[in-house]
């Protein structure tokens, strides 16, 4: 589920580990069945595997594992999707 309207999808920036800071950007994959939330940034590079759960407000800088969910910034593991909220080993 996604409205761009709430999310922050950002496919470009600019490389400060070099001194001229050139321009890069990379494409973002959102694979089926994805809820990204409200206020979510989500960076260069990123993938967001199938079925994840990005809760609000969350900033995304990698890969977010299938069928997982993930908070926080940066985001780190929260539970498997679907997952009771007591589970906490994340495989």
């Amino acid at each position: 589920m996604l409205h761009l309207a709430a999310r922050f999808l950002c496919t470009g920036n600019h490389d400060f580990t070099e001194p001229s800071m050139p321009y890069r950007n990379r494409r973002i994959l959102v694979e089926d069945g994805a809820w990204i939330g409200a206020q979510t940034f989500v960076g260069p590079g990123v993938v967001i595997g199938g079925e994840a759960v990005i809760a609000a407000g969350s900033v995304v800088t990698g890969i977010s594992r299938e069928k997982c969910a993930v908070r926080g910034i940066p985001v780190s593991p929260s539970a498997r999707a679907g997952a009771s909220p007591q589970i906490k080993d994340y495989k």
